[in-house]
């Protein structure tokens, strides 16, 4: 299993990853370079203003925590289908590299905003990471495209998970998977 966080809000920091620490649950954080700027219309969460945003300090920490992978999801936080050529190299090139940046680590996963996307998006974004999330609703399998990730949400309620734990959903396996291979090989 592997459990993914959207957004870089601190509280995945302060709330989120001390239980994952309890349990060692691998972790995949995609951050939108914008909102760790501060940039107001990166902001990727409506009605979450009160949020504060990680800094670039807690990524550098984040991204040395054996646990913690970090991954991009865009500079802006907007629906990718619909900007322009250079826009786009902005968001998937450049937030890349300004992650690679302050993380000093290869950063090649992504996920798509909103999990909105499209097969000249998708055509891009495999020419920049290895993995992408496209959102879903369905477990995956050895089969399931690295750039096409599936997952399942977890909302704020937590009434659905218990039936969601008992079954033999695997959220995220192929992701899951590929992490055991590469921690093998960097050991």
């Amino acid at each position: 299993m592997c459990v993914t966080f959207d957004d870089a809000y601190d509280n995945f920091r302060t709330r989120a990853l001390p239980l994952l620490e309890v349990h060692q649950v691998p972790v995949l954080l995609y951050v939108p370079v914008g909102f760790i700027l501060g940039e107001p219309a990166a902001d990727p969460l409506a009605g979450a203003e009160h949020l504060g945003a990680l800094t670039v300090d807690d990524l550098r920490e984040l991204s040395s925590h054996p646990l913690i992978r970090i991954g991009a999801h865009s500079w802006t936080h907007r629906d990718l289908r619909r900007v322009s050529a250079t826009d786009l190299s902005r968001e998937l090139e450049d937030a890349r590299d300004q992650l690679e940046q302050w993380t000093g680590k290869e950063v090649e996963d992504f996920c798509y905003p909103r999990a909105l996307w499209d097969a000249a998006l998708e055509s891009r974004v495999r020419d920049t990471y290895a993995t992408a999330t496209i959102g879903g609703g369905r477990s995956n399998d050895s089969t399931t495209d690295l750039l096409r990730l599936q997952r399942v949400s977890i909302r704020r309620g937590t009434e659905h998970l218990a039936p969601l734990l008992r079954s033999p959903l695997c959220i995220e396996e192929a992701l899951a998977d590929w992490f055991r291979r590469r921690r093998r090989t960097a050991q």
